[in-house]
């Protein structure tokens, strides 16, 4: 995602898919690591709501999964 940060701390975001993201953790990145940040997004179809937890780097990235529908694009 090009290296601009989009995370900032806990909060609220949106991801490229549109869902809403709760970043509710940071890992502050021991031994000079990157900082990670850790939260759940909410999936809903007719029968159900489940949250799904998933890593993010500070650009955005979903570090959870290989395809780019949960990046992080924005805060709300």
């Amino acid at each position: 995602m090009g290296g601009q940060t989009i995370i900032t701390g806990c909060g609220v975001y949106v991801t490229r898919s549109g869902r809403l993201a709760f970043i509710s953790d940071v890992d502050g990145g021991a031994d000079g690591g990157e900082q990670r940040y850790f939260g759940y997004v909410l999936h809903q179809d007719r029968h159900a709501a489940v949250q799904q937890w998933y890593a993010w780097s500070a650009d955005g990235h979903c570090q959870s999964l290989i395809n780019d529908h949960i990046d992080i694009i924005e805060k709300v």
